[in-house]
This record gives structure tokens, sequence and C-alpha cells, in this order.
């Protein structure tokens, strides 16, 4: 057959490529499972297999159009749960933006093939492979580099199930929504028709992309938010560090003076009373270096040394009693 059904409901083929694709673009910037030579394996058969499923659906009688599509889904969850290193709460999160995704690209590019071969365009196999080619690889080039600069190793992982719940909400809205026409195509008839469905799909579909990517956005500004609250953290508690370090060098420093002039009383004095008192307030000045607390948590030692250091400093008398089981 050299030229090809213009109707909403678009080739199987192009929704199992868009698909595949979406799974690949999704998977490429996050944590792997398997190296490259075993990913340059499964995923051109996870493509294969792709086609298959959709090829297979499409024999599916109208009434089981949903499990057909359900079956696809859950074979491109599986696709991203096995080659990335995620939980299947991040999987499931990720599979819901890859099938937006693959829903627009595809339903764009089959209305741009259908607009022009209305307006003039002639429609045979060789014009459909090249607006194909074209249309699929410009787009897909452009959400590759879109997601690579807000989805990473790090904010791949960890989505909450709030987030999950509303992605997933959201794509089966769009889903459902773009895919009207296989419920209506019985009770359809005339161009007009027609011509409005292809731009509720294709428009409920933009929208559903672009709904998914400003939330995915948003984690990616948070992520980026909490990654500089942690910097500004460790900035703080290193010149928490360095006062500390500065005050304990000048208390030192003070001490040893004293300690300094009281040998000198104690060597001139010839009283051994008064020389044992002498020595008495320097072993009690030595022990009051001795600020640090061990608890056995790093965190919570400096923060009693610290107090510890500042009530020493001021003639406070410090009692810590620490206590690990709960």
């Amino acid at each position: 057959m050299n030229t090809l059904l213009l109707e909403p409901g678009m080739p199987r083929i192009y929704t199992a490529l868009a698909e595949w694709i979406a799974c690949v673009i999704y998977i490429c910037p996050l944590k792997k499972r398997f190296g490259k030579g075993k990913l340059f394996i499964i995923l051109p058969l996870a493509g294969v297999f792709q086609i298959f499923l959709q090829e297979l659906a499409g024999t599916f009688p109208l009434a089981f159009w949903v499990p057909g599509t359900l079956m696809n889904i859950v074979f491109m969850l599986a696709v991203i749960y096995l080659c990335c290193a995620l939980s299947l709460k991040d999987a499931v999160y990720w599979c819901a933006s890859a099938l937006v995704t693959s829903e627009a690209v595809a339903s764009l590019e089959w209305q741009a093939y259908c607009f022009a071969v209305w307006n003039g365009m002639e429609n045979n196999m060789k014009n459909a492979v090249l607006f194909f080619a074209l249309i699929f690889a410009a787009l897909f080039t452009l959400i590759f580099f879109l997601k690579r600069r807000i989805v990473s190793w790090d904010t791949g992982i960890h989505v909450t199930t709030k987030e999950m719940l509303i992605a997933v909400i959201a794509a089966a809205i769009i889903y459902s929504m773009s895919n009207i026409g296989f419920v209506l195509e019985s009770a359809l008839s005339g161009n007009a028709t027609g011509s409005s469905l292809f731009h509720i799909r294709t428009l409920v579909d933009l929208c559903g992309f672009c709904i998914l990517y400003i939330q995915q956005n948003l984690r990616h500004e948070a992520f980026l938010k909490k990654e500089l609250t942690s910097i500004h953290n460790i900035f703080e508690l290193q010149y928490e560090q360095y006062r500390t370090y500065k005050e304990n060098s000048e208390f030192i420093n003070r001490k040893c003076h004293d300690l300094k002039h009281q040998i000198d009383v104690i060597r001139s004095e010839q009283d051994t009373g008064k020389r044992e008192s002498y020595l008495q307030e320097m072993e009690k000045m030595i022990r009051s270096f001795r600020t640090d607390i061990v608890t056995g948590n790093g965190v919570l030692d400096t923060i009693l040394t610290r107090k510890n250091q500042y009530c020493a400093a001021h003639n406070i008398n410090f009692t810590c009693l620490a206590d690990g089981n709960c």
C-alpha cells in the first residue's frame, strides 16, 4: 500500500516509535542499572517489542482499546525501570512523562502530515517517511536538550507520592482526552469533524507536555534551592569552626601567659603551703582547658563542646548528661 489513511487515529508504528524514543530520552540522563554495552542491546530490542505490542493492540476490538493501551504503557514502565536505577515510584513518574511526551510528538507529526496532504502534497510512503523522520528528529532533539537541563541523576530520584500521583492523573486525563476520537470514531462523519479532532488531540497533548515540563522544572528548582541551602549551611559551619578556633587560640594564649607568671611566682615562693595553693590553682586552670565533650555523635559533640567553651570562658558551671538510648 503506497498511501496512508488520513484519520485522527495515527498509524500504530508512529505511536510505538514515539513511545520508544521518549523512553530512551528519559533514560539517557538518569542513573543506569547497566553499562552502555547492555543498554545498546536492551533498548533496540525494546523498540522492536514496542512496535509488536502496538500492532498487536491494533488487532483488538474497540472494546479492548483500554487493555491494549495499558499493555503498551506497562511495557514502557518496565523498560524505564529495567534500564534505570530507580524505585518503582520514580519509574512510574518518568513513565507518565514519557507517555505524554510521545503522544505530543506523534500527534503533532501526524497532524502536520495530514494537513500537508490536504493542502496539495502527494500522499505516498516516501513523503510520509520523510515527514516522519524530519519532524520526529527535530522535536525529539529539542525535547532531549530541554530535559537534559532539568533531569539528572539527582533530580530523577526521590519522587514523592504526591508528585507521582499528579503525573499519573495528568497523564491519564491527557491521554484519554487526546484519544477520544477512537471512542467516537463510529459517530464521526465529514472532514470538518475529523479536522477538529486533530486540533483537539494535538492541543491537549501539547498542553499536557507543558504541564508536566513545568512540574519537572519546579522539582529541579527545588533541588537547586536545597543544594544551595546545604552549601550555605556548610559555609556557616566552617565559619563557626573558624571562630571557635580563633577564640580557643586567644583563650589558650591568655592562659599560657597567666601560667608563665604563676610559675615564676612558684619558683620564688619559699612557703610550702602557698606553693601548694598555687599548684592547685594551676591544676584547676589546666582542667578548664579540657572543654571537649564526647557523646559518639560528631554533630552533638561540636555543639556541646562549643557551649562548654562559652561557659568556661564566662565562669559558668556546665553539666552535660548525654544518653544515646531512647
